[in-house]
């Protein structure tokens, strides 16, 4: 499973593959991780000004030839499944205006306005993960089976997980939004004990 993550770097001084390399020496036997890569299908996620945002990374869609929108089997428009209505489709990075960075200061990103990771590596060796309550089935919200999962679907061993939810609470209390509301405060926490640091963006397979 491929799993959207970051790499927090204390030090963002140091080269980054190397250190990036450093930190991930640290979780491979730990995770079962078996590869990662800097920015993989995730490309470009976190950069300012956004690569997704340009047009300039779009090509033609050859589905709608740029229309958005295409005739059904009725005959009706629909939108273009291909490029979902915008009309193009992103180029690969190598032809982007900018080539991508993936990474930035711990200074200067703000995770709501970002897409946020699932997890993430700190130099400090310890992974923090997102909940994965919303991602089971509601049967399965009990205290043994939310553990089940949890560790079945990242790798993750127990005492290696910061939880701020407690799977002994009704599930319901909160709601997704306050759930994604405690996570970018939670990442909001992990990048301020990093002031000199960066953040790369990495996808793992584990």
């Amino acid at each position: 499973m491929w799993t959207y993550a970051w790499v927090v770097l204390a030090d963002g001084s140091q080269d980054i593959r190397a250190a990036v390399s450093e930190v991930m020496d640290n979780y491979f036997d730990e995770i079962c991780l078996l590869f990662w890569c800097i920015g993989g299908p995730w490309t470009g996620i976190i950069d300012d000004p956004s690569p997704y945002e340009e047009p300039a990374n779009f090509a033609v869609c050859s589905h709608c030839e740029g229309s958005g929108v295409r005739a059904s089997i009725t005959g009706a428009a629909t939108t273009c499944p291909v490029c979902g209505g915008r009309g193009g489709i992103m180029k690969d990075p190598s032809e982007w205006v900018t080539p991508p960075l993936d990474y930035r200061s711990t200074t200067s990103l703000d995770p709501a306005t970002v897409q946020v990771p699932y997890t993430v590596f700190t130099p400090d060796g310890r992974v923090e993960a997102r909940d994965l309550r919303y991602f089971v089935p509601a049967t399965w919200r009990d205290q043994r089976a939310y553990e089940h999962i949890s560790l079945m679907r990242g790798h993750i061993p127990a005492d290696k997980i910061i939880k701020w939810y407690d799977p002994a609470l009704d599930p319901e209390v909160e709601t997704y939004e306050e759930v994604m509301d405690r996570w970018i405060s939670q990442l909001r926490d992990i990048l301020a004990r990093y002031p000199n640091g960066l953040v790369v963006v990495i996808a793992c397979r584990s």
